[in-house]
Order: structure tokens, then sequence, then C-alpha cells
């Protein structure tokens, strides 16, 4: 489904191990009162969903964690709006992501 342009993305690199990242990174959807709808430690991947606000019809995250030389990882965050056509969200996709990143750092 199109999403207009309404997504925003980052990667981090962390000095943490894959399963530490993994951990902060549900307890940081959990601090952005958001709900984890799957997680897969296995491949390192952990979907979830942000309720609607003031500003948005609500958020889809999805943030994958890989191993990354010599022991740390490398953390992929995307958080695009729930609602496929939707054309303002006012930011808040870029907001999640820089939220969960201030936490895993």
């Amino acid at each position: 489904m199109p999403t207009f342009g309404l997504v925003a993305k980052k990667e981090l690199q962390l000095d943490t191990s894959p399963g530490e990242a993994l951990e902060r990174a549900q307890e940081a959807v959990t601090a952005l009162s958001g709900t984890v709808t799957g997680s897969d430690p296995a491949s390192g991947c952990i979907n979830a969903k942000v309720p609607s606000s003031a500003w948005s019809w609500g958020e889809r995250l999805t943030i994958v964690v890989q191993p990354h030389a010599p022991a740390g990882s490398l953390v992929n965050i995307k958080s695009r709006s729930w609602m496929p056509f939707n054309v303002f969200n006012f930011g808040k996709n870029r907001r999640n992501v820089e939220f969960i990143s201030r936490s895993l750092a």
C-alpha cells in the first residue's frame, strides 16, 4: 500500500549485544505508549503499533536488530502512518524514530 512518503527511517550502530538492543527497543516502544504486536528474537525483528493522537491516526513501527562486528548491533527503525492514504502526520513518524533512537543510545 502506498504511504505517500510518510515514513521515517534511521539506522544506528550500538556497542551492545543484539539481545540487549532488542530488549531495550521493546522497552522504548512501551515508553512511547506503543504495543508490541510481534517479536521474533531469532530474526531480531519487532513490529509494534502506536495509538492515534491529536497529531495522527497512529503509526506502525518496525525495528530490526542485527549483529554488527565485533560485538555490537546494527538497528534499523522505521515508522509509517497507520492509514496508508494519510497525507499529513505533522512529523509524528520522525518523532517516533527519534524517541526510539534516543532510548537505545
